[in-house]
């Protein structure tokens, strides 16, 4: 074997290496979708910090999820009731929802991915307040 195939051979075994090496890094699915989207903070989702003000914005005002006379009959203006409509599910299965679906939510139409994204997190993450 002349010189210019072993060191070929060689730069391809050790492009090879490298490669393998590199993609053993455990990134989470979370740190990959926070890369894609770094504005969006969805580790450590706190009630207080990140889903209150979603939840304000998006659920608990006048004539939605707010009283008086809350919409289909669920106020989500505390941590409590946000957390156990999010148990329950409710909430998950309205927010996940195509704008194409029926009672997708909020009625002004689905809310963003980083939205989503942290009310599904915090609720992975057993409801910090």
């Amino acid at each position: 074997m002349n010189d210019t195939k072993r060191i070929s051979l060689f730069a391809l075994g050790l492009v090879w290496l490298l490669a393998f090496l590199s993609a053993c890094e455990k990134t989470s699915e979370e740190e990959l979708l926070s890369a894609l989207s770094p504005t969006c903070d969805s580790l450590n989702v706190s009630y207080a910090v990140h889903i209150q003000p979603l939840v304000a914005q998006n659920c608990a005002y006048a004539g939605c999820h707010s009283y008086p006379g809350p919409s289909a009959g669920l106020a989500l203006e505390d941590y409590a009731s946000m957390r156990d409509a999010t148990e329950n599910g409710s909430v998950l299965s309205r927010i996940q929802r195509s704008a194409s679906q029926s009672g997708v939510m909020p009625k002004t139409g689905p809310m963003d991915a980083c939205s989503i994204r942290q009310i599904v997190r915090w609720a992975q993450d057993g409801y910090q307040p």
